[in-house]
């Protein structure tokens, strides 16, 4: 079977694209998309008691690339991370107000990306793909 013809190669391909964009547009701000999306998660989750763990868990990334995520975006000022009072094995990760305010700026980045990704596609088409994406997902 040829390369370009396999559908998860071309689902991949997708992707580096979609990745690269958005991290064109993340560059003036000094955040990879990588971050942008621990960064994103923490703040969804931080009133769960969210620890690196659960972050690993929830980005579907090893703990060695979680702890260097964290670690950047500590260096930031984007996060902190307080000790968990139940467990201190674990640190909870809290969004800061700089981290709060770069999240608001970028969003509406992210949103403006998303919709150019979508543009071409009918509003029964973007419903289909998200529907056969989480059937496929479901599927690994």
């Amino acid at each position: 079977m040829i390369l370009d013809k396999m559908l998860g190669y071309a689902i991949c391909r997708v992707a580096r694209k979609i990745h690269y964009r958005i991290d064109e547009m993340f560059t003036a701000y000094g955040i990879t998309v990588e971050q942008w999306s621990a960064l994103k998660t923490i703040e969804e989750h931080e009133q769960e008691n969210f620890c690196q763990k659960d972050l690993a868990k929830k980005l579907e990334k090893n703990q060695n690339t979680i702890k260097t995520l964290v670690a950047h975006l500590s260096r930031k000022n984007f996060i902190e991370r307080c000790p968990d009072p139940d467990d201190r094995r674990n640190m909870l990760l809290f969004t800061t107000k700089k981290g709060r305010q770069l999240i608001e700026e970028l969003s509406a980045l992210d949103q403006k990306a998303n919709l150019e990704l979508l543009e071409g596609l009918s509003a029964r088409e973007r419903e289909d793909l998200k529907r056969i994406l989480a059937k496929l997902e479901k599927n690994l």
